[in-house]
């Protein structure tokens, strides 16, 4: 009796393990975001009616461990600043420098970023970001939210942060992109890259114009309550398992 029950433990056991497996893969992954959508991109504002970028920002949700897009022409760039810098448009010491047309930033914690062109005038016209970075939920999917559903608390009406902060690197070391490097920014996590050293993740059509796109789970899933009680529910099937062939 005891062989012919084995088979359906076995299946019982496998069912248990795709689901734990299922769940994993279904857990948050990191999105990508084409700042500004496309095919605007990263550029000065070229029309008095046109959407600022922090009104782009706050239509969308960033968690950490999801990526920032820039795309933008090759005598532009992309400065990470201070809150203060921000506010001013100075230029001068970003805290990350990036160039070469075409940079992906990863957000590696939750905080508020600030981001602004360094051509010169670009800030002063608009091109500039700040956005909110979030820490996810149990639940959150992989699709950008509707505009209604953005975290519109994050930003004033005027278009600054209510708290304040400022985005600071991990440590360690960092690069910077030095001019004429043909677009080489640091790539250490939660600064970017300059230019995109592999082919970036298939990018879907998201909620109006943006883009955005599966790049890898980035999320600790052992941190994830669910995927802590699935594990539990294995264990126990295993132990009954052993239970059944010590009998």
């Amino acid at each position: 009796m005891a062989g012919a029950a084995f088979p359906a433990v076995v299946l019982s056991l496998l069912g248990a393990a795709t689901f734990l497996v299922g769940s994993a893969s279904a857990a948050w992954h990191a999105q990508v975001f084409v700042v500004g959508g496309e095919p605007r991109g990263w550029r000065k504002p070229t029309a008095p009616n046109e959407e600022s970028y922090n009104h782009w920002a706050v239509r969308n949700r960033f968690h950490v461990g999801d990526f920032l897009h820039f795309k933008y022409d090759k005598n532009d760039s992309v400065l990470v600043v201070t809150r203060d810098a921000y506010q001013l448009c100075v230029v001068d010491k970003p805290t990350l420098h990036f160039e070469g047309g075409d940079t992906r930033f990863r957000l590696d914690h939750s905080a508020f970023y600030y981001f602004i062109s360094g051509a010169e005038g670009h800030c002063d016209a608009g091109q500039r970001m700040t956005l909110r970075v979030m820490v996810p939920q149990q639940g959150d999917g992989s699709k950008a939210p509707a505009p209604a559903e953005a975290p519109a608390a994050a930003m004033s009406p005027g278009g600054e942060d209510d708290e304040g902060g400022t985005f600071d690197p991990p440590p360690g070391p960092r690069r910077s992109s030095p001019p004429g490097s043909g677009g080489a920014g640091s790539s250490s996590p939660g600064s970017g890259s300059g230019s995109v050293s592999r082919p970036p993740p298939h990018v879907a059509p998201g909620a109006d114009g943006n883009k955005t796109s599966a790049a890898g789970s980035m999320h600790d899933a052992s941190s994830s309550p669910s995927l802590r009680g699935h594990r539990v529910v294995l264990g126990v099937a295993l132990a009954e398992l052993l239970l059944f062939l010590a009998a």
